[in-house]
């Protein structure tokens, strides 16, 4: 069989510990794998994501922690089948959060710990799905975290 007859077929792929520090650096191949389910590429140096992440649409589980990314990628909006997102140690401030990433339906699992957040990501209120969200070790102002958690009760 020929590369391009398997890549529909695989469910998981781990590049972790790869370095992709530009777009260019990213395999090709990664768009034709349509099928794929879970991606792991923490530890890659990403600062950026190719475009054409946005046509995995069957990806369930995305892990880009320990990252250089200073935003949410805004490809991943796309991801309507995005169940659980790990964006741990990146450089991310809640300011580069699209609203458009609380609107996908089956998002459960956000992971935002380890970044630069010092407010309560706007809109979050509108991930009706989410049962876990991390947000620890960021630099929240204890009183507007405090008067976010009163006023949503």
């Amino acid at each position: 069989m020929t590369q391009s007859v398997l890549l529909p077929y695989i469910y998981g792929l781990d590049l972790s510990k790869n370095v992709f520090e530009t777009t260019d650096q990213f395999p090709n191949a990664l768009q034709d794998m349509c099928n794929l389910r879970w991606l792991e590429l923490n530890r890659t140096n990403v600062a950026r994501l190719p475009e054409y992440v946005s046509k995995l649409k069957s990806l369930e589980k995305l892990n880009l922690s320990h990252n250089n990314l200073p935003d949410v990628p805004i490809c991943l909006n796309d991801l309507s089948s995005l169940r659980s997102l790990s964006l741990r140690d990146n450089h991310v401030s809640a300011s580069q959060i699209s609203a458009r990433l609380f609107d996908i339906p089956d998002l459960s699992v956000l992971d935002l710990s380890r970044n630069n957040l010092q407010t309560f990501p706007k809109d979050i209120e509108n991930a009706k799905g989410l049962t876990v969200l991390n947000l620890s070790s960021n630099q929240y102002d204890k009183q507007k975290t405090l008067s976010f958690l009163l006023s949503k009760s």
